[in-house]
C-alpha cells in the first residue's frame, strides 16, 4: 500500500474507536513508516477531537426526532434556529483553524481522554494470556511498545491480555489486569515526545477523566497512562516499585 492509498483510507478513521477495523489495519502501518503520513494524520485526529469537543457543548432541541420523523415540514423557533446557527458557526470556525493551520497540538489531557473512554465499553482484546512475557513478545511482533518497565507492584496483579491500538499513527501498547475486587485495571504504553502538558517526570500524576481514575507518568522515553474505577486510593498499590 502507498502513502497516498493509505491517505485516502485514512480519511475517515477514528481514533480510539476504530483501532480495531481491519480495514485501516494496513493503512495505520504505512502511516507507522512514513513520517509525512504520520504528522497529516495526527492533524486529521486534531481536526475530529475539536469538532467532538465542540458540538458536545451545542444543545439539542428536545423535540428535534419528533419533528424528523413527522410528515411536514418542521416550524423551526426562534432558538431553535440560533441553535442551529451555533452549530454552524462552530463548525466553520474548526476548519478555519484547520485551514489555516492555527490549530492546537494535541495534548496529553486529549490523549488521557480518549484511552480512558476506549476503555469505558467494550473493547477487542488483542491476546489473552496471563503470561507476561507472551504479552510483550505480541506487542513486539505487532510494533507496538514492548520495551516498557512496570511498576514491581503491578506484576502481582492478574494480567488479562493485551491490545495494540493506534492514537493517530502513534502506536499504543494496552495490558489489561484484574484487580481484587474483579475489577479492570489499564496499563498504556505509548512514544509521543510531541504531545503537549505531558506528565513532568516518573512521579504519577492523578486525574479523573471519564468516570476513571488516571494516573500519568514518563519514564524512559515512554508514557505510561493506568486507570481504574474509583480514586487515586486505588490506583497507588499498583504503582509502588
Amino acid at each position: 500500500m502507498t502513502s497516498r492509498e493509505a491517505r485516502e483510507i485514512l480519511k475517515t478513521y477514528r481514533p480510539g474507536i476504530d483501532f480495531h477495523d481491519p480495514a485501516f489495519h494496513e493503512a495505520v502501518a504505512q502511516a507507522r513508516r512514513d513520517p509525512d503520513l504520520a504528522a497529516w494524520v495526527r492533524n486529521q485526529d486534531a481536526l475530529y477531537q475539536g469538532i467532538r469537543s465542540q458540538l458536545k457543548d451545542v444543545p439539542v432541541p428536545e423535540d428535534l426526532a419528533a419533528k424528523i420523523l413527522t410528515s411536514h415540514r418542521p416550524r423551526w423557533s426562534g432558538r431553535e434556529m440560533l441553535q442551529l446557527a451555533a452549530a454552524v458557526a462552530i463548525l466553520a470556525a474548526v476548519a478555519a483553524f484547520w485551514l489555516q493551520e492555527r490549530r492546537h497540538p494535541a495534548t496529553f489531557a486529549d490523549y488521557r481522554t480518549s484511552m480512558a473512554a476506549l476503555v469505558s465499553k467494550k473493547y477487542p482484546m488483542g491476546l489473552e494470556t496471563p503470561d507476561l512475557e507472551r504479552a510483550r513478545k505480541f506487542l513486539a511482533n505487532n510494533q507496538s511498545p514492548s520495551d516498557y518497565v512496570l511498576p514491581a507492584a503491578l506484576k502481582s496483579a492478574p494480567l488479562l491480555g493485551c491490545a495494540t491500538l493506534s492514537w493517530g499513527a502513534n502506536p499504543v501498547s494496552l495490558l489489561c489486569f484484574r484487580q481484587k475486587d474483579g475489577s479492570g485495571l489499564w496499563l498504556f504504553v505509548t512514544e509521543h515526545p510531541s504531545l503537549r502538558g505531558l506528565p513532568a517526570s516518573v512521579e504519577p500524576e492523578f486525574s479523573q477523566t471519564n468516570g476513571l481514575i488516571t494516573a500519568g507518568w514518563r519514564d524512559g522515553g515512554k508514557i505510561y497512562l493506568m486507570a481504574s474505577l474509583g480514586g487515586p486510593d486505588r490506583l497507588a498499590p499498583y504503582l509502588r516499585e
